[in-house]
């Protein structure tokens, strides 16, 4: 007989299970350990029940960072309200970023630091993949014209402000030997500190101690 048709909020409850187990798995053991045999035994389905879902591993991998990329945008959005000025504006966005990362550290390094093996090649290519990072490089530009910081380039001062936070983010999800204290605070620390650098005025004093 054949299979019966699933609805679909069986086939989003389904995806959303595909893509935190792709997730662990390369967060696990890195993108080398990732197939459709493996990801389909650890959802405990059969590899032929997995490919009604997704017809290849790379259509999984697609999805997944599709769907990063989604809820990034959704929370930088909120944070960019019109009529903002663009360096409150570029904080939050930094610790919406960090949220992001700390949320769900799986996903965050299935994104950005395991060695993907050239599977992000293609994704890299389109349009939408960086739109965010265009819109923190705008929200840059914007401070510079209104002389808030100082740098060579929005490009420039774009990687300093968000090589900040990551930096610190891949600190606390890769070296778990160590004691970072509030993770959120100490984000907004390195953002801070780095805005100090480009000549900007620190929107708090607070330094954060180790827990």
């Amino acid at each position: 007989m054949p299979r019966p048709a699933l609805t679909p909020d069986e086939l989003t409850e389904m995806r959303e299970r595909i893509l935190r187990e792709t997730a662990r798995i390369v967060a696990s053991d890195g993108y080398a350990a990732l197939s459709m045999r493996r990801l389909a035994e650890g959802l405990g389905l059969t590899a032929g029940a997995l490919y009604r879902y997704f017809p290849t591993k790379q259509h999984v991998l697609n999805a997944s960072w599709s769907a990063a990329l989604d809820e990034l945008n959704l929370r930088f959005t909120e944070a960019d309200r019109p009529g903002r000025e663009p360096i409150p504006v570029l904080r939050d966005i930094c610790l919406a970023y960090a949220r992001f990362a700390l949320a769900d550290r799986d996903r965050f390094r299935l994104m950005f630091l395991e060695n993907d093996l050239g599977n992000m090649d293609e994704f890299g290519q389109r349009s939408e993949t960086f739109a965010n990072y265009r819109q923190v490089v705008a929200l840059v530009q914007a401070a510079l014209d209104a002389g808030a910081i100082t740098a060579p380039s929005a490009v420039a001062a774009t990687h300093v402000l968000w090589g900040s936070v990551h930096g610190v983010l891949t600190l606390m999800i890769a070296v778990k030997e160590l004691d970072f204290g509030d993770a959120e605070q100490l984000c907004a620390f390195a953002f801070e500190t780095a805005l100090r650098g480009l000549g900007g005025t620190s929107l708090s004093d607070a330094v954060p101690e180790a827990g």
